[in-house]
């Protein structure tokens, strides 16, 4: 018995084998054995840095100590505090490969201090030689700094091809650190260490640079620890990922070296084996241990998997070996599957053979075949025939056929309905067939009980319309439903509507009930609201929380919307689960027809526009289409009168973006940018309400308070140098339906006192298109002769002509980011920005570029000429207080 097991399974077995060794050989499977080499180190013990410090580079440590890059000096203050706090051995991850040009004698501040500490690692990093298919050389300290050090490791982290850290390299910094510090590990040549579970890095010891050089720390934490120097302030450092495959942590290098650090030190690390094949095969084979002994069944199919992760968890918490796990799993199931599904297939063919044999036996008595004269006398039943019609054999030849059977109904592939001798109502199929013979001729009757099919159809086409769980139309029936309505409006059916119905938060229920709860809601929501339903409407389930009401006989929204009272005060009535008393909430969207589209399609896609709107601005709430409703749903009624609260209550705040001469890079201007600071929605961008304002005609008075409030805060700062502009952005709308603007703008100047020469109005190059440019144009023009300055915002989007840019009398062009944001790598773009400012300069109006958020960008910027530069790059739009200088 063993014997034949072997010989059959056996070779499959091996075949897998060699299979999980080849795929884990060229990895493949890769990510997914990365999940599966996560997975085995959850169970691994975390290093608990008990011995391990860092002293981060931090952003609080920036605003003490001033802008990066630091004085040497700095930080050879922090390597004399190190060792005058007795640390055992210190790892700088800050690598410098050149003396500083400025402060020689920082640099040999930085030399004495790494010579007199004596147990100081410094950070070297790789760099690719001239030949780019050459050896990586290696970016060290300048030559006295890298000659007292008493260590040099690699700052540059190893990670998989999932961009995430797991392995270590010997020559890492963290080594070196380790092994100042007397440590010692070693690395066997045939396995690459790996780290262990990490726990976050909440237990490691982080200490501000600032706050070890202001005193600010007891020093004896640091006595006779490991400390790691490393920067971790947003935008010095370059971060990886580090943790499990569905948990990792976005951290700095010099935490990821201190983790190194820590497990070194704690003896936490794991070896995963190089030759990762011969280990992918002998698991495989192991795996495949049951299936040897009792063959594919669904226990051995659930086993080889387990078996496989069951073993690589014993080696990596007996031997602390990481082994290849994913690969021989799936191989294992792959090849016991398809044994499975080959035994299966033959078993089927087997059956299948047998179910045909039987086929044709029974074929000739499981209908019921009747033969006839032309006359229509009965010659012959089968013995089905017999049992159907309840007739007697001795009689049979003596019968007419229309007696026992309508014969009118007969024909070929017709459906008839007849009572079986019990009583009983059955649908046939009946199939006609001319006989001729010899001797006569005749008719042969074969009638195929289809009772079943029938009413499996029926069955079928009934629960094609319905929804499972709630016996409710579904999508399908609702949408036909509606369009059956929309082609029945006339006199009787004056109109429909079709609102659509989601519960708010039902995903809480679900998550803290359990979806069996979630189910009974929407079973019983559903019962009520079908039970309540008024004459005509219909209701169904379109979704998980979604329910449809189409309503009849309704065409206004008033008529719509007490109807829609009625619902939801059926919505609202509690529901108990679980001894729970459960309030629910609906949102809803209403499209009206026709206003609202005059198909289904259309109606219900307003409905769920509407439905949006109304999750958006809350839930609990009824919103009407805005194409039947552009002004009057409640939304924007909302949202209208949030904002002339805001006005009211002066809510609006004025951030400043700074722009700088290229050439000098000395501050210019400000550009003034509203912020709307909501009680409840905290800060709002402008891009969420200044539409709105200009469709409300809310922007006039929104433009004049922020026109005014800069001016204002402007002139309020005493150490705002004399040239300094500020540049504020004035709406089309607002130069076209505001007729004292201009006055408005010379009486705010007056009360501040500021010089109209260093106030500048922007325009969007759009106002071009605006059907009153004529007027527009008056207003700039009259602006102008105050001596304003005038800009056109976003040039070269699509809307100038030169002819409108030499008419009015702009002095500014600002280049759109557009353009900017492509300077580096796209020709095309270059060719743009040197185009517009060499317009520009002939025109003689300066030029301004928007976006620039590299240092490339800004290179290229100036080889082409450009005046003013503003972006992310030189500053953010902040508070004028956050600006601790105007000059």
């Amino acid at each position: 018995m063993l014997g034949r097991l072997l010989r059959d399974r056996l070779p499959i077995v091996l075949l897998a084998a060699c299979l999980a060794a080849t795929v884990t050989r060229f990895h493949g499977l890769e990510q997914e054995e990365f999940v599966g080499q996560d997975l085995l180190r959850r169970i691994s013990t975390s290093p608990t840095f008990e011995n391990v410090a860092i002293i981060a580079l931090d952003e609080h440590s920036l605003a003490e100590l001033g802008q990066w890059p630091w004085s040497r000096a700095v930080h050879a203050e922090i390597v004399r505090c190190l060792a005058r706090a007795g640390a055992r051995s210190i790892g700088i991850n800050v690598v410098f490969a050149e003396m500083s040009k400025t402060d020689p004698v920082g640099d040999m501040e930085l030399v004495t201090a790494v010579a007199n500490a004596g147990n100081v690692a410094l950070a070297t990093l790789p760099q690719a030689g001239n030949d780019k298919s050459g050896p990586f050389a290696e970016v060290l300290p300048f030559s006295g700094l890298a000659d007292v050090a008493a260590a040099l490791g690699d700052a540059q982290i190893a990670t998989d091809t999932d961009m995430r850290v797991r392995r270590m390299i010997k020559s890492s910094l963290a080594h070196a650190v380790f092994g100042i510090a007397g440590g010692t590990a070693d690395f066997p040549p045939n396995f690459v260490p790996i780290l262990p579970r990490i726990n976050g890095l909440n237990d490691l010891e982080i200490i501000s640079a600032a706050s070890l050089l202001n005193g600010t720390i007891d020093p004896r934490i640091l006595n006779d620890r490991m400390v790691i120097v490393s920067e971790s302030a947003e935008g010095l450092v370059n971060k990886v990922w580090l943790g499990n495959y569905n948990r990792p942590e976005l951290v700095s290098v010099g935490f990821v070296q201190s983790a190194m650090l820590a497990t070194l030190d704690e003896h936490r690390m794991l070896w995963m084996p190089r030759s990762a094949a011969t280990f992918s095969a002998v698991l495989t084979v192991a795996a495949l241990l049951p299936f040897i002994i009792a063959g594919p069944t669904l226990a051995v199919i659930l086993l080889a998997p387990a078996l496989a992760f069951a073993i690589a968890a014993l080696a990596l918490v007996a031997l602390q070996l990481v082994l290849p796990v994913v690969v021989p799993a799936s191989i294992a199931l792959f090849c016991i599957a398809t044994v499975a599904s080959f035994g299966v297939l033959k078993r089927y063919r087997r059956s299948t053979r047998a179910a045909h044999r039987a086929h044709r036996a029974l074929e000739a008595i499981s209908d019921a075949v009747i033969t006839v004269t032309t006359d229509g006398r009965i010659v012959y039943a089968n013995h089905a025939a017999v049992d159907l019609l309840g007739l007697p054999d001795e009689n049979l030849a003596s019968l007419d056929l229309g007696s026992v059977l309508p014969a009118s109904e007969l024909g070929d592939d017709r459906d008839l309905t007849l009572c079986d001798s019990q009583g009983r109502q059955r649908t046939f199929r009946s199939r006609c067939r001319e006989l001729e013979s010899k001797e006569s001729t005749g008719t042969v009757i074969a009638l195929t009980d289809v009772t079943a099919d029938r009413k499996l159809v029926d069955e079928i086409s009934h629960r094609a319309l319905r929804d499972s769980l709630t016996g409710l139309a579904n999508r399908q029936a609702i949408e036909q439903h509606l369009a059956k309505t929309v082609a029945r409006i006339g006199t009787r059916n004056p109109g429909c509507a079709v609102a659509i119905l989601d519960l708010d938060r039902f995903k809480a229920i679900n998550d803290a009930l359990g979806h069996t709860a979630g189910d009974h809601v929407i079973f019983e929501l559903c019962y009520r609201l079908d039970d309540a339903c008024l004459d005509g409407d219909r209701l169904g389930r379109t979704g998980g929380d979604e329910l449809t009401l189409v309503l009849c006989n309704v065409s206004s929204r008033e008529q719509v919307l007490n109807r829609l009272t009625h619902y939801r005060s059926i919505v609202t009535r509690p529901i108990v689960v679980h001894g729970e008393e459960l309030h629910l909430r609906a949102s809803i969207g209403v499209a009206i027809y026709p206003d609202d589209g005059e198909t289904a399609d259309e109606l219900l896609r307003h409905a769920d526009s509407a439905l949006q709107r109304a999750k958006e601005i809350g839930g609990n709430d009824l919103v009407f289409s805005q194409r039947a409703s552009p002004i009057d749903g409640r939304e924007r009624l909302w949202l209208e009168r949030e904002l002339r609260r805001a006005l009211e209550e002066d809510q609006l705040e004025i951030h400043y973006q700074p722009r700088f001469e290229i050439g000098t890079s000395r501050l210019t201007a400000l550009e003034a940018l509203v912020r709307w600071r909501h009680p409840q929605r905290g800060l709002v961008p402008p891009g969420a309400f200044i539409t709105f304002a200009e469709e409300t005609g809310l922007i006039c008075e929104l433009g004049r308070q922020v026109l005014r409030k800069s001016c204002l805060e402007l002139t309020g700062r005493n150490d705002a140098a004399e040239t300094l502009r500020l540049s504020v952005n004035v709406s089309v709308v607002q130069l076209r339906c505001d007729p004292g603007f201009v006055e408005f703008v010379e009486a705010v100047l007056n009360e501040t006192g500021l010089p109209p020469e260093r106030l500048e109005i922007e325009v969007t190059e759009s106002l071009f298109l605006d059907p009153a440019l004529a007027e527009v144009g008056r207003q700039l023009e009259a602006l102008a002769r105050l001596r304003i300055q005038l800009s056109i915002d976003d040039f070269g989007t699509g809307y100038s002509s030169l002819a409108y840019l030499n008419r009015f009398p702009f002095s500014r062009i600002k280049i759109d980011r557009s353009f900017v944001n492509r300077l580096d790598d796209d020709p095309d773009s270059q060719a743009i920005v040197s185009a517009i400012v060499g317009l520009g300069q002939s025109l003689a109006k300066s030029t301004t570029a928007e976006g620039v958020e590299q240092e490339g960008q800004l290179a290229l910027l100036a080889k082409l000429g450009c005046h003013e530069v503003q972006g992310f790059l030189l500053g953010r739009p902040q508070p004028l207080s956050d600006f601790t200088s105007l000059r």
